[in-house]
């Protein structure tokens, strides 16, 4: 495989209530699926699994589809922003730092830091000066030991990435690329969004978009509103495998999360024999066509809540590409549908405002259980990608 060192050229701008920092970013390694930085988690994960032909989609009255069209395209947004995903690689040549523990909102774990990793100091991702408003979730791949660190709310503590840089984040999490991505129980946490999946679960990545004819063959992880303050109400008190928990908020706020869409609910573009449209007479542009498939496909994951539904992507997309997929989801939006049989109806687990995250009370289903291969059972809809 070749490698293929490269710095991204960083654009410094400063915004009201803070600074920004931009960068095209280009890949270490050249991308392909058989590198499993690039196509990452084994093929027993849901990251990986296709729909089948048995899948079951939501009616146009379910309170799930009512809630889904208060809304009609979603945002993307990049890991070089405050709630996309950043992910990066390390290379031996790059310096080492000491990641210390701070969080404006004292969340995380002080116990999972001094943490002492290799950063590359191209790499960038937003920050602002009022920083709990930021999730600045970021993955770094050290390839020469093969380990990931995920951290979340990342700050260099500098406006530009310097040899005298003190990061600190306020989470760590390390888990295997060759491994689910997501747990199999309720609690069994990963990484750091509400649902517990790892940060690279889903994420929508600018190589497989760019690349011309690439089928981007791979689940998505998307956020939706959950808030009295956002700008409708989405998600409910309900986890569906691969979730293994909801957000902090859900489990003690009454008046949050009044919606009915669960925690790691499937949805996706019905195909044509199932009432969904015909993609292709849709006039949308080679990569948004590309984009649409893969949610008919291969279908996105509720992992968090947001101010919108948005997908999360990594940091290589610029404002054009990024305005493109956004405006071309609009002819496509409303017909996407929440997968019913996703997984098996005892696999629900329901919650109440007041549950603790290990006793829920809200059904009779108490544990989450993992469902088909492909999604809905039948013929799959498409390939599973994993590399093994």
């Amino acid at each position: 495989m070749m490698i293929r060192r490269v710095s991204a050229q960083a654009v410094f701008c400063i915004l009201a209530g803070g600074i920004m920092l931009s960068a095209i970013a280009l890949p270490a390694v050249e991308p392909n699926s058989g590198d499993w930085f690039y196509n990452p988690f084994n093929r027993d994960s849901a990251h990986h699994r296709p729909i089948g032909t048995g899948a079951r989609y939501a009616a146009d009255s379910h309170p799930a589809t009512q809630d889904w069209l208060m809304k009609g395209q979603f945002n993307i947004t990049p890991g070089s922003g405050p709630w996309g995903c950043g992910i990066w690689e390390s290379a031996p040549e790059d310096p080492l730092f000491t990641v210390a523990y701070a969080s404006p909102r004292n969340e995380g774990d002080p116990g999972e830091f001094p943490v002492a990793c290799r950063l590359p100091l191209s790499m960038v991702k937003k920050t602002y000066a009022v920083a709990e408003q930021f999730d600045g979730v970021l993955v770094v791949y050290d390839r020469a030991s093969e380990t990931i660190h995920q951290f979340r709310q990342f700050n260099w503590n500098s406006p530009e990435a310097t040899l005298e840089s003190r990061p600190t984040a306020s989470s760590h999490k390390t888990w295997d690329l060759k491994g689910p991505g997501h747990g199999a129980k309720l609690g069994d946490r990963i990484g750091t969004s509400a649902s517990g999946v790892a940060a690279m679960f889903g994420i929508l990545r600018g190589w497989e978009v760019r690349k011309t004819g690439h089928p981007i063959g791979h689940a998505l992880q998307m956020t939706l509103p959950r808030k009295p303050e956002n700008n409708c109400m989405m998600l409910g008190r309900e986890v569906w495998w691969p979730a293994v928990s909801m957000d902090g908020g859900a489990y003690k706020i009454a008046s949050n999360n009044t919606g009915h869409i669960p925690y790691g609910s499937l949805w996706a573009l019905p195909p044509v024999e199932k009432g969904g449209p015909d993609l292709a007479a849709l006039g949308l542009s080679e990569k948004a066509l590309r984009l649409a498939e893969c949610i008919r496909d291969y279908r996105i994951y509720i992992v968090d809540g947001g101010g919108q539904p948005t997908l999360r992507a990594d940091q290589d997309f610029d404002a054009e590409l990024l305005r493109e997929l956004r405006e071309s989801s609009a002819k496509y939006y409303r017909y996407i549908r929440l997968v019913e049989n996703s997984v098996p109806d005892n696999g629900k687990v329901k919650y109440k405002a007041g549950d603790a995250p290990a006793a829920p009370s809200g059904g009779e289903h108490r544990q989450i259980l993992p469902g088909e291969f492909p999604a809905g059972g039948g013929t799959p809809l498409a390939p599973n990608t994993a590399i093994r």
